[in-house]
């Protein structure tokens, strides 16, 4: 069974590798039971390095989960990125 572990958080910083963040506690799932995750930027070719890198520090080596990274002209609130992850549920 899967579920969407919904996260808020509201960044400071004017970069994109200083405004990806994602959650990993306090959800009944972690970052190692994410099996999709949706990335959405709205300065594409200036960001996907940087959230790239980003990205892939919070995943083991050879553990990265299946995604899609979109280019969009806006998103709410003026941010810079937007990711939606799909995790597995934890295990009792």
């Amino acid at each position: 069974m899967t579920g969407l572990v919904p996260a808020i958080h509201v960044f400071s910083g004017s970069t994109v590798a200083k405004k990806t963040w994602m959650p990993g506690t306090g959800t009944g799932s972690g970052l190692g039971q994410v099996v999709f995750a949706r990335i959405y930027l709205t300065h594409f070719e200036r960001d996907y390095a940087a959230m790239n890198r980003v990205y892939e520090s919070y995943f083991a080596p050879g553990h990265l989960p299946a995604r899609t990274c979109i280019g969009v002209t806006g998103l709410a609130r003026g941010a810079l990125v937007e990711i939606d992850l799909l995790a597995r549920r934890a295990q009792d």
